[in-house]
């Protein structure tokens, strides 16, 4: 088997809109949840998880955007050792 060198993936950064990322997705999730709720016919659960989930959103966006990518490879190249193993295992 050949090893080749696949290209490396880059991340970029999301032009600004990473801070609204997970709030978006926190209150798209409550507001799901209230709208199962709703169809179900529990609207003071529907409430309660919509109130969750807006709730969630401020919390997200308030924190601290100090997060900062690792300069670290993921991939450190082929793992040898589960190739010798399932060769091991094969008759």
């Amino acid at each position: 088997m050949l090893y080749q060198e696949l290209p490396r993936i880059d991340s970029t950064p999301l032009d600004g809109w990473g801070r609204w990322l997970i709030p978006t997705l926190a209150g798209a999730a409550g507001l799901t949840a209230a709208a199962i709720l709703l169809l179900v016919g529990h609207f003071a659960l529907a409430g309660i998880a919509l109130l969750c989930g807006i709730g969630a959103a401020a919390l997200a966006f308030r924190r601290p955007d100090n997060a900062e990518a690792s300069s670290e490879s993921l991939v450190g190249g082929p793992d040898y050792s589960l190739v010798g193993a399932a060769l091991g295992l094969s008759r």
